[in-house]
């Protein structure tokens, strides 16, 4: 195993970010990729320098002894240092290098175990923008439906100009159709936020409108029945070790047979004048809604045959948001109707 050599002033190591991985064995790599890494060599090697600070003038170059560093203290919030487990015996040699032509060699196994560590935090970061911007949605939903309901102006304002909801539907499909068919529009900062700004507060105005037509009990009970739906479905997509996005195509027939059943159900519904058909597909299309649910958490979770890419974040807002959506309209359809079955 080479050698290693750091510069050091006034016996400070080099910055992280002047420390940048390359493995000389993947061709298809072609420029270093910055990793952020505090290796034990490092800071070994600037103690002695600092001790010969006099003699070299401050600036030491001092090769390291042989010897694979025994953990990786990665730069984590607090610089808690991530320890480096059952480390293959492969002796593949690939190169870290550090700035002003200086380098040390780590194995093909140490590189993947930084790299995992990398994606892991991107993802992460990824993870905690998605679930931020859908909270900051789902409480405008939230507000709008709190005002159009408890507020009594604002409710009698509504119920005059329910035509609205028509301009309302027609920007919601227009925004919705612009994010999800165009990535430059959901990747252009900030057009693609005003765009999502649009959208939200088009879907809550339709949605604070539904919500008139039904009662105050069971407006709650519906949303209720959505926050517990949409946290358990949460838990189980990150808990379960079942890959839901290998099931793409068993969705895609669910969907479509709930299509020709909605259809064959409005049928029946309209020749019998039976209320309670119209309770069972809303509950049905509540259930493959929420089917995409997990589908959709498990693709931002990562680590799934099918996942989204970190610059994705509108459209995996986009769909959760979506999903949360259906999910709470044929919630409250279902409990309207049954309630009027029981009159």
């Amino acid at each position: 195993m080479n050698g290693i050599g750091i510069d050091v002033t006034a016996h400070k190591v080099i910055t992280t970010r002047n420390i940048i991985l390359f493995n000389e064995d993947n061709p298809n790599i072609k420029e270093p990729n910055e990793s952020i890494l505090f290796l034990d060599n490092v800071i070994n090697s600037a103690a002695r320098a600092k001790n010969q600070s006099n003699r070299y003038d401050n600036r030491i170059q001092e090769a390291a002894g042989s010897g694979q560093a025994t953990y990786y203290q990665q730069h984590m919030i607090g610089n808690q240092p991530q320890y480096a487990q059952d480390l293959a015996q492969n002796n593949t040699e690939s190169r870290v290098f550090i700035r002003n032509s200086d380098q040390y060699e780590y194995s093909r196994t140490e590189l993947i175990f930084i790299s995992s560590f990398e994606n892991q935090r991107i993802r992460g970061r990824f993870i905690q923008r998605v679930y931020t911007i859908l909270g900051i949605q789902l409480s405008c939903m939230s507000g709008f439906i709190f005002v159009s309901t408890y507020v009594q102006p604002v409710k009698h304002q509504l119920q005059k100009h329910t035509l609205y909801v028509f301009l309302a539907m027609c920007i919601f499909l227009f925004v919705y159709l612009t994010l999800v068919c165009s990535r430059k529009a959901r990747r252009s900062f900030p057009f693609n936020f005003v765009l999502l700004t649009i959208f939200t507060i088009a879907l809550s105005y339709m949605l604070a409108i539904l919500s008139l037509i039904y009662k105050t009990q069971i407006v709650l009970m519906s949303v209720g029945t959505t926050v517990v739906t949409t946290f358990a479905m949460a838990i189980m997509a990150c808990q379960h070790s079942c890959d839901c996005t290998r099931c793409l195509p068993c969705l895609c027939v669910i969907t479509s047979a709930t299509i020709l059943f909605g259809i064959i159900l409005t049928l029946i519904a309209v020749t019998t004048q039976t209320p309670l058909v119209y309770a069972i597909y809303s509950a049905m299309i509540g259930f493959v809604f929420t089917s995409y649910l997990v589908f959709d958490t498990q693709m931002i979770m990562g680590g799934r045959r099918i996942q989204l890419s970190p610059e994705e974040y509108i459209y995996a807002v986009l769909t959760l948001y979506t999903d949360v959506v259906e999910i709470l309209m044929n919630t409250l359809r279902t409990f309207n109707i049954f309630k009027k079955t029981q009159e």
